[in-house]
């Protein structure tokens, strides 16, 4: 009930419409907004650390309509929240045209994820994110409209296509879950006709011809797993995934070490089955230990010249 009465009061406590073009945030401004954010601080560190799930989710409460009156400010866009980003996520599309901010509050025995994505102008525009991800089993194949959203903490925003008119961005975000699952998420974000944000795009193409909206690996919690851009190989590299029992009978998704990914190609992602090819006769072993080598004994030493 809690949750609900959360989702709420964030669909009807958040939406406003600004138009104005100037940008720029005054000193008066600037002072207020860092005292806002101190408080804001203090709320988010509760919703991370209280021990109680009321306490958690009472501070939630208290936190998002402090977070809308700060942004309500006039050009509170250009203020970055720097020290609330040690509690939450705030990521910026190069051209800056718009900022996401999302963050999670642990409930009883699993993590409800918010968010709201903030426009860039001087009055406010914000569209907030309603966390539905528990309703889709089937959400790789969904397009899914901001109050059905895929909930995930995003670490990782990159532009997908650079048209204007047709921007896409790709996201990477983590979900705590539960306490024997966590997922990692591929999500596309774009903005329709009405400047509206959607989540998911039919741009992951694999090798069976088949095309997906977004990627979902859901793993063992006790597990590590790798979902990111790697610079120098221009590649998003995830672990490959398989699945394991574990001792009371639960079916558990491990990686087996090697690397699946995605590589960008005509505003697509090109799935690939596998990152990394390594092929060899024998394990490789660049010094040999009690391996007799040409000229030298066991241990290495060179041996005697017997002449």
């Amino acid at each position: 009930m809690l949750k609900q009465i959360l989702i709420v009061f964030l669909l009807f406590g958040i939406v406003g419409i600004g138009l104005a073009q100037n940008k720029s945030l005054t000193p008066e401004d600037h002072k207020s907004l860092m005292k806002q954010e101190a408080d804001l601080g203090m709320l988010a560190y509760l919703i991370i650390n209280d021990s109680m799930d009321i306490s958690r989710f009472t501070a939630v409460k208290a936190f998002i309509p402090q977070l809308v009156t700060a942004l309500k400010t006039k050009n509170s866009f250009r203020y970055p929240f720097t020290q609330l980003q040690s509690y939450i996520s705030i990521l910026y599309p190069p051209d800056s045209t718009f900022r996401i901010i999302t963050w999670q509050v642990q409930g009883e025995g699993d993590f409800q994820n918010f968010g709201a994505i903030q426009m860039n102008e001087e009055d406010l525009k914000l569209y907030p994110l309603i966390d539905r991800s528990e309703t889709y089993p089937d959400v790789e194949d969904k397009i899914l409209k901001p109050t059905e959203w895929f909930g995930a903490i995003y670490y990782r925003l990159m532009p997908l296509t650079k048209k204007k008119n047709n921007a896409k961005y790709v996201l990477f975000g983590f979900d705590n879950f539960n306490p024997l699952t966590r997922r990692k998420v591929l999500d596309i974000l774009s903005f329709d006709s009405d400047g509206k944000p959607i989540f998911g795009a039919p741009v992951f193409k694999y090798e069976d011809g088949s095309v997906k909206n977004r990627m979902v690996m859901e793993y063992y919690s006790g597990a590590t797993t790798t979902l990111n851009y790697d610079v120098e190989r221009k590649k998003i590299i995830y672990d490959h995934l398989i699945s394991h029992n574990d001792k009371d009978g639960n079916v558990l998704r491990v990686s087996d070490g090697s690397y699946e990914g995605f590589v960008f190609k005509k505003g697509k992602l090109k799935h690939i089955d596998k990152v990394f090819h390594l092929k060899v006769e024998e394990p490789p072993m660049p010094f040999p230990v009690l391996q007799e080598q040409k000229g030298k004994d066991v241990i290495g030493r060179q041996k005697a010249n017997k002449s």
